[in-house]
């Protein structure tokens, strides 16, 4: 009896053994088909079509074909000529002044008008100064073109104590230039003549007026001369003041005007040609007959 309760027993756990591992593998199989069914659905990634290329825009119609046109060059205004040519001013320092130039016409400037501006520049450096010279290079009717590189040289020079171990000799130069009036004083400048200081008077006759007078005497009116205001002789004390027109390489055109009646004088017996039987010409200094002022 024991032995069949055994067998029973021992069969009975088999079958519950069984049964149980049934379940088991109906449960997992269950779990895992529902685990099957609600997972997402497998998308085919696939390569995305070519696009098509858009049509290309229309080509944009080339610019209209203009004519060209010449550059015009403008004409320089006289104070962009003058600021083009204009000479970089003297330097400034001791024993020197810088003033403005004022003139009615800077292209045609007379010596004379600007004689009196000098004079007060130069005697603001020292009171003692006086008029030595004035000239000027390449003048057109007796005037100077100031815009650009012409220029006007006043000189003046001064003496103290002469005849004394003391005598302090000197001189002032004023330039007018496109940059105005320059002056600059310059201490023992030179040994004078015959130990004495001999100034020329102002000029009373202007460069213009005397101008008039050499035409007159046959040179042709648009001739280019240097000019120059001074002694007609500084070696002759007392020899009169003058304007000088010369012509360089042209000595038949040089003139002579007295600086304080206008009045030409003579050219030099070398400044005009001597014909056979010709009477010889008056030496410089000496005034012109009366048909020679007419």
């Amino acid at each position: 009896m024991r032995d069949r309760a055994l067998a029973t027993l021992v069969v009975v756990s088999l079958v519950g053994f069984v049964a149980a591992l049934a379940t088991a593998l109906v449960s997992g199989a269950i779990l895992v088909w529902k685990k099957a069914t609600s997972a997402a659905p497998v998308v085919s990634v696939l390569p995305a079509p070519e696009r098509a290329p858009a049509p290309s825009a229309r080509p944009a119609a080339p610019p209209p074909t203009v004519a060209a046109t010449p550059l015009r060059t403008a004409t320089p205004t006289a104070e962009a000529s003058a600021a083009s040519t204009c000479p970089t001013p003297p330097p400034l320092g001791i024993d020197t002044r810088l003033e403005p130039l004022q003139t009615a016409d800077v292209h045609a400037v007379d010596p004379q008008a600007l004689f009196p501006a000098a004079k007060r520049v130069a005697m603001s450096l020292d009171p003692d100064a006086e008029l030595q010279s004035i000239t000027a290079q390449r003048t057109r009717g007796g005037t100077v073109d100031l815009s650009g590189t012409g220029q006007i040289a006043y000189r003046f020079e001064y003496v103290r104590n002469p005849g004394t171990d003391a005598r302090e000799l000197g001189s002032v130069d004023v330039t007018a230039g496109c940059w105005g009036l320059f002056a600059k004083r310059d201490r023992f400048a030179r040994i004078y003549r015959h130990n004495q200081y001999d100034p020329v008077p102002d000029p009373r006759c202007s460069a213009k007026s005397a101008w008039r007078a050499a035409v007159a005497s046959g040179i042709p009116e648009d001739t280019v001369t240097d000019i120059a205001y001074r002694d007609d002789d500084i070696m002759v004390r007392g020899s009169p003041s003058v304007w000088s027109f010369t012509v360089p390489e042209q000595p038949s055109l040089d003139r002579k005007v007295l600086g304080t009646t206008c009045t030409l004088l003579r050219p030099a017996p070398s400044s005009r040609p001597v014909t056979p039987g010709s009477a010889p010409s008056a030496s410089p200094g000496h005034a012109a007959d009366d048909d020679d002022n007419e």
